[in-house]
């Protein structure tokens, strides 16, 4: 049975954690250090303060497994992906007691269908509520697997596609309608996929999520990836939907791929578990453009790269994780947040002891024009340990930009894979030529 240690509770606000280096096991988590469950969290070194900078970077929590928000044994939050309508922020989770396995310990709390908002601009947090309470009628078949989506129409209505089914709210997040056989078996004949993060409105197709197929297990126990990438699309908000495929090379093998609309043309940046660079035997995240705004799209290996897999053998394609994508609004260019679980190189900091976020930038004309090769715009986070040393996290998904308060708002899930694991809020400036002097040190 898991135990876990008693945390003092942190208020909203920055939070900077110094020098803390648990040693957890997968199978079991060891009580905490008598310190701030966040800091716990996060893990980060001592020299890590000084990337922290108010009205630049931030780090606060959103929501904790501690106090009335741990429920049973579901100490480990994770997999966040969020949302923007009115003046409200929507973050979806999970709320399960660990990252792998697990099963025979969930209980009636355990839902990947939880739900916080902030009106505040993330300052402060609703209690979070499982959508599952709305469901009257469950979805049969549903054609989501791990990976929820989630987006704002033009309407303001918020759409959710989970492993429950489509959810709606037309008030911001503030209550919810489950809708009956949407995105289930008397929809779609494809098969269930994981999901990217991000449900994009397309101005002929409507709304539109994108998925990757699992094909099976490795030898090795791991998952095994279909070099294909499933579109489904819904032209009445989300009710009913259709679907069709793009299969690709099989180099290129998306994994809960993010979309981006640039105009008339349709960008998706994923982790690629297809295969690696020859030389450098280091894992790329792919990207898939296409200047028509529909299939097909041109796959291409990027530069942000990850393991290399002569050092981290199992660990492989798990050194990425979905990535969060965006037009930024004051620079003009699409700008990528990407994980690397297992440090090294640029973007790759102290390989294989440290996780880091990274933050990635192209010219939109040159992505358009074929370019695959990103600027490097520094380390957003570095916490010490990688998932090969029990360290779990990251998974920045579905960020949101506010354009008034000029931010983007990137959310990602802190922790260890047993639990106890929590809902960060990492907030930027969107000035990123500022940003990047800063990280770096310019």
């Amino acid at each position: 049975m898991k135990t876990c240690g008693h945390f003092a509770r942190m208020g909203a606000g920055l939070f900077i954690a110094l020098g803390l280096c648990p040693a957890l096991c997968a199978e079991e988590a060891q009580p905490a250090p008598a310190v701030p469950l966040a800091d716990y969290l996060l893990n980060i070194e001592e020299a890590e303060p000084p990337r922290l900078k108010e009205g630049v970077l931030e780090i606060a929590p959103v929501v904790l497994p501690e106090g009335e928000f741990w429920l049973g044994p579901n100490d480990h939050f994770g997999w966040p992906v969020a949302t923007r309508a009115d003046d409200a922020i929507v973050v979806l989770y999970h709320r399960i007691p660990q990252h792998w396995g697990g099963s025979a310990a969930r209980d009636e709390h355990s839902s990947s269908v939880v739900v916080v908002r902030s009106t505040d601009g993330g300052a402060t947090w609703t209690t979070p509520v499982d959508l599952r309470s709305v469901v009257k009628h469950r979805t049969e078949g549903c054609r989501t697997g791990f990976g929820n989506a989630i987006g704002t129409t033009q309407s303001g209505l918020i759409v959710a596609v989970t492993h429950q089914g489509v959810f709606h709210s037309d008030n911001a997040g503030e209550s919810w309608r489950h809708v009956p056989g949407a995105f289930g078996g008397e929809q779609l004949e494809g098969p269930v996929t994981n999901n990217g993060p991000r449900l994009i409105e397309h101005p002929e197709y409507g709304l539109v999520v994108l998925g990757h197929q699992s094909a099976g297990r490795n030898e090795d126990g791991t998952e095994r990836i279909a070099d294909t990438i499933w579109v489904r699309y819904s032209k009445d908000e989300g009710r009913t939907w259709h679907e069709t495929k793009q299969d690709l090379p099989e180099w290129a093998k998306p994994v809960e791929p993010t979309p981006l609309l640039v105009g008339g043309a349709f960008v998706v940046v994923a982790r690629c578990h297809g295969g690696f660079e020859p030389l450098r035997k280091t894992w790329r995240y792919l990207q898939l453009v296409s200047t028509t705004g529909w299939l097909p799209f041109e796959p291409a290996l990027t530069n942000m790269r990850t393991s290399e897999t002569g050092k981290s053998p199992w660990h492989g394609p798990w050194s990425q994780d979905t990535v969060d994508l965006l037009l930024n609004p004051r620079t003009g260019r699409i700008e990528a947040v990407a994980t690397n679980r297992d440090g090294g190189g640029q973007g790759r900091e102290h390989i294989q002891s440290h996780m880091t976020l990274n933050l990635w930038s192209i010219d939109r004309d040159e992505l358009l024009a074929g370019a695959s090769t990103w600027r490097f715009e520094g380390t957003l986070l570095m916490r010490r340990g990688t998932h090969v040393t029990n360290v779990d996290g990251m998974h920045p998904g579905a960020g949101v930009v506010d354009e008034e308060r000029g931010v983007e708002h990137i959310f990602v899930y802190l922790g260890y894979p047993a639990g106890p694991a929590g809902i960060f809020r990492i907030t930027r400036t969107l000035d990123t030529p500022a940003l990047s002097r800063w990280l770096k040190g310019d």
